[in-house]
């Protein structure tokens, strides 16, 4: 199988512009949960597998918010910011 590729970045609103605290969760195409975890200052670092992904963050006192990210096996490093 082809290797993960990382995904960093970083959560914000307008409340919080140097980082919001969050939690986040990666499902694949068929709606598996393929990866969680939990901002720190506002940041995160996780690991995807090549395909189509949907990235949901959601924080207290905010909407949930998806993002869809595509991973391919040329990649080495996806960043991907987010505003709730």
């Amino acid at each position: 199988p082809a290797a993960a590729v990382p995904v960093t970045g970083s959560v914000c609103c307008e409340a919080h512009p140097g980082g919001c605290r969050a939690q986040i969760t990666v499902v694949n195409a068929r709606g598996q949960r393929v990866a969680h975890t939990y901002t720190d200052a506002g940041r995160y670092r996780l690991s995807l597998p090549p395909g189509h992904h949907t990235v949901v963050v959601s924080a207290p006192e905010h909407s949930p918010r998806a993002e869809p990210v595509t991973v391919g096996a040329p990649q080495r490093h996806i960043r991907l910011d987010i505003c709730l």
